[in-house]
């Protein structure tokens, strides 16, 4: 039935709850998003108690994607007042533009999903602004006392993971851990440590890698190798975690520790065996082929990265970029935009890996970098480089 045939309906039967859905659905699905977020209003008013958030909720989804941040807050607000509480991530991040804008305040019962705020903003264009509005939501959050940790944490994820300033993540994960050290489960220790590493600061990350460990997060082991190698004690590690080498899913990061060690060869054997084993799992091949193009990368063998990572074959992000690194180092920088596709319409809110590669390709190509997409990385990693930088 066409939007036209549904409009009629409507309007022969005004108080069709039933019609009303179908009308807005049928305008979600052809775009027409600002139509179709009128007619969720419409059907969140007419709807029983058990329909009635998720028509809040698709109202606002509809006031977001016609560029209304302002009006989708009040429709999440609905929402959440309904019992919706999965509204919170877009509730946050309409929220943060439309406060960003001028075009709406926190209020006392956004705190349900202030906490979501920083998370959610990952699509804002204007990096610095939104992530400013994000802060001071959170801050609200914080100052009621209501979950600010999380809030927190997730700020410092969005900084860290989304804008590349590692530097900035670290005292919001430290406002994280002050609020809450147990939370997460280790996850914010780790990060932590893992913004530590790429600071240069091994005793600071060792530190929080601990705290990660004794609350058992799996993820400690990766990041304590990462924190050896920069340390430049991988034989440390080695005699004091050397069983840990054997334990399922450890042998991407013993892949590591052994290249970090300079023992090449032994590393390239583990890996050898574990991707020749066809009990290994998909997610350890994928893991191991990282590993060995990453540290191909380090020794400048990026044909051997390259191999790695068609032996793998993941398409996932990490080998995405992984893969764009190896290319430009070969010589092949116009093939880099073609295995970034994925993010052609990401602009400055596109992972920082991929924002520095893809420069390093446009340079290498000779043409203009875009100074403002790199800025804000900090710090870059070793492996940045610019022809003639």
């Amino acid at each position: 039935m066409d939007i036209d045939a549904r409009r009629r309906q409507v309007e022969e039967r005004p108080d069709d709850v039933a019609a009303w859905f179908a009308l807005a659905s049928a305008l979600s699905d052809t775009t027409r998003y600002e139509e179709a977020a009128d007619a969720w209003t419409r059907a969140a008013a007419l709807a029983p108690v058990d329909h009635r958030a998720s028509a809040h909720y698709n109202a606002g989804n509809g006031w977001l994607a016609a560029g209304r941040p302002d009006a989708a807050v009040e429709a999440y607000r609905a929402a959440l007042a309904a019992g919706f509480d999965e509204v919170g991530v877009l509730h946050g991040w309409a929220l943060a533009h439309a406060r960003a804008a001028g075009r709406a305040a926190a209020r006392g019962d956004d705190l349900r999903a202030v906490d979501d705020a920083a998370a959610a903003i990952v699509g804002g264009a204007a990096a610095a602004i939104i992530d400013d509005a994000a802060a001071a939501i959170v801050d609200d959050a914080a100052a009621a006392s209501v979950g600010g940790a999380d809030g927190w944490a997730l700020l410092g994820t969005w900084r860290a993971e989304v804008m590349g300033d590692r530097r900035r993540a670290v005292p919001a994960f430290e406002q994280a851990i002050a609020l809450d050290a147990e939370a997460g489960d280790g996850e914010w220790w780790l990060e932590l440590a893992r913004c530590r590493v790429a600071l240069g600061e091994p005793a600071a990350a060792s530190t929080a890698s601990d705290r990660a460990r004794e609350l058992d997060h799996p993820g400690w082991f990766d990041v304590d190798v990462a924190v050896a190698s920069t340390r430049g004690d991988a034989e440390t590690l080695l005699a004091r975690w050397g069983a840990q080498l054997a334990l399922p899913g450890r042998s991407a990061a013993s892949v590591r520790l052994l290249s970090a060690l300079g023992r090449d060869e032994a590393a390239r054997e583990l890996a050898a065996a574990r991707l020749d084993d066809p009990s290994t799992p998909q997610a350890e091949r994928i893991e191991l082929s990282e590993a060995l193009a990453e540290t191909a990368l380090t020794r400048g063998d990026p044909s051997a990265a390259l191999d790695a990572l068609d032996r793998g074959g993941s398409e996932r992000d990490a080998s995405a970029v992984l893969r764009a690194r190896a290319l430009v180092e070969v010589g092949r920088a116009d093939a880099v935009d073609a295995v970034l596709a994925r993010w052609e319409n990401a602009g400055a809110t596109a992972p920082p890996a991929v924002r520095m590669v893809r420069a390093m390709a446009a340079a290498a190509r000779g043409h203009a970098v875009e100074p403002t997409a790199l800025d804000v990385i900090d710090p870059r990693p070793s492996w940045f480089r610019l022809p003639g930088k």
